[in-house]
């Protein structure tokens, strides 16, 4: 039967990121720390809620050679065109995808 010292709420972190749970003997656990980054996503990765599928039509559209065109997309992912438009519509692919060829630009 388990120890009544364990059974009760998980333990909070600690200012040091440590996980620290009291019974007869001290468990320690490192709790994982990603690195500091801000929680608003660049616009050429993926956004909030943008759907799996939405995501990979945008990376087809950001990553085309030559002239970007919705209607290849959805050739090139087997989706019709009236699709493309309203994921590039409501995931505004055409702006994002301008700020990613300033941001290759640069580099």
């Amino acid at each position: 039967m388990a120890s009544d010292a364990l059974c009760g709420p998980p333990p909070e972190p600690s200012d040091s990121g440590i996980l620290t749970y009291e019974s007869e003997s001290q468990v320690t656990v490192s709790q994982f720390r990603p690195p500091h980054r801000s929680s608003t996503p660049e616009p050429w990765e993926r956004q909030p809620r943008e759907t799996p599928q939405a995501w990979q039509g945008f990376e087809a559209y950001r990553d085309r050679e030559g002239k970007r065109s919705l209607a290849g997309v959805g050739q090139q992912l087997g989706k019709s065109t009236a699709l493309m438009e309203r994921w590039s519509a409501r995931w505004s692919w055409v702006d994002r995808a301008a700020v990613w060829d300033e941001e290759e630009d640069r580099q």
